[in-house]
C-alpha cells in the first residue's frame, strides 16, 4: 500500500512509452508506483503480447505497483446515476488486472452542471468501480464541470460515498480559483490523490493548451509548491506524490529513463523543502 512518503510518475509524464521501458524508466527515476492510461498503457501492452502474468511479474521485478488509472471522462448533464461512460469497462479491467487502487474521475459539460446531478453521477461510478476493487477520486479542473476544490468536495460529501476522495493537482490549483485555505478545510484522509507540477507565473491565452502540453518540472517554474505541498502533509494527506507534466519540450528533451531521472531527483528536492517549510 502506497502513501505520502511514496513517489509516483504518470506514463504521460515519460510519453507512454512500452510497458518494459516504462516500468524500467520509473525504477531508474525513484518511483515506487505509476499512474496510467488504459488505452495507451494496458492495450498498448496487450497488443505488444503480454499477459497479465507478464504485466504483474514486470512491476514486481522492478518494486512498482500501478496506483491508479487516469482518467474517466463523465460528460454532463444528460448523465444519471445509471450511465455508464465511454471507457468505463475498460478502466475496470485495466484496474483490476494490474491491482490499482484508484481511478480517477473528470466531469465536463457544455453548460452548467447542478451539484446533485454531479454528486449522483459521482455515486454510480464509485459504486461500479468498488465492484472491481478500486475508489473513485474525483478531480478538479479550472475550465469542466467542478472547477476548483470546494465544488470538488461539495460534490464528493453529497455523493455519499465515504471511501471517495479528491484528487490534487498543483496546476490546477494554481490556475484556479482554490487556495490554501480550501485545501486546510480538506480531511487529510479524503485527499486520496495527487498530481504535482509546476506553471510560469503568466498564463498562455489558451488554458487547456498550456495545461496538455506546457506544464513545467516541480521547482522549475512559479507554482508555490512549498505551500501546496506542505499543507497536503499538514493535514495528513493519505496520498502519494504524483508527478504529471504535460510536456512537449520536456518529452523532446530526452528519454523516458531520462526524464523520469530529472523529475524523480526534482519531486525529492521539492518534497523535502515543502515538509521543511511545513
Amino acid at each position: 500500500m502506497l502513501g505520502p512518503d511514496d513517489l509516483l510518475v504518470t506514463a504521460s509524464t515519460l510519453g507512454h512509452p512500452p510497458l518494459p521501458e516504462l516500468v524500467e524508466a520509473a525504477r531508474a527515476g525513484g518511483f515506487t508506483g505509476l499512474s496510467i492510461w488504459p488505452h495507451e498503457t494496458w492495450l498498448g501492452a496487450r497488443r505488444d503480447g503480454l499477459s497479465v502474468a507478464d504485466m504483474r511479474s514486470l512491476l514486481d521485478d522492478h518494486g512498482l505497483v500501478v496506483n491508479d488509472v487516469d482518467a474517466l471522462v463523465c460528460h454532463l448533464p444528460a448523465a444519471k446515476a445509471s450511465s455508464v461512460f465511454e471507457g468505463e469497462a475498460l478502466m475496470y479491467e485495466a484496474g483490476e488486472a494490474l491491482g490499482a487502487r484508484y481511478i480517477n474521475v473528470v466531469m465536463i459539460s457544455e453548460g452548467e452542471a447542478p451539484l446533485d446531478q454531479m454528486a449522483e453521477v459521482f455515486a454510480g461510478v464509485a459504486g461500479r468501480a468498488a465492484e472491481h476493487g478500486l475508489k473513485a477520486y474525483l478531480e478538479f479542473v479550472p475550465f469542466m464541470s467542478v472547477p476548483d476544490l470546494r465544488t470538488a468536495w461539495q460534490v464528493v460529501e453529497r455523493s455519499g460515498c465515504e471511501r471517495t476522495g479528491i484528487m490534487v493537482d498543483t496546476w490546477h490549483c494554481h490556475r484556479g480559483a482554490t487556495s490554501l485555505d480550501d485545501l486546510r478545510a480538506i480531511p487529510g484522509e479524503r485527499v486520496l490523490g495527487t498530481q504535482v507540477n509546476d506553471a510560469p507565473a503568466e498564463s498562455m491565452d489558451d488554458p487547456v493548451i498550456e495545461t496538455l502540453h506546457h506544464r513545467l518540472v516541480p521547482g522549475e517554474g512559479d507554482i508555490d509548491l512549498d505551500g501546496w505541498l506542505g499543507v497536503l502533509h499538514q493535514i495528513g494527506s493519505v496520498a502519494p506524490l504524483c508527478a504529471e507534466i504535460f510536456s512537449d519540450e520536456l518529452l523532446a528533451w530526452g528519454s523516458p529513463r531520462q526524464i523520469a531521472r530529472r523529475v524523480g531527483d526534482a519531486m525529492r528536492a521539492v518534497r523535502a523543502r515543502a515538509r521543511g517549510a511545513a
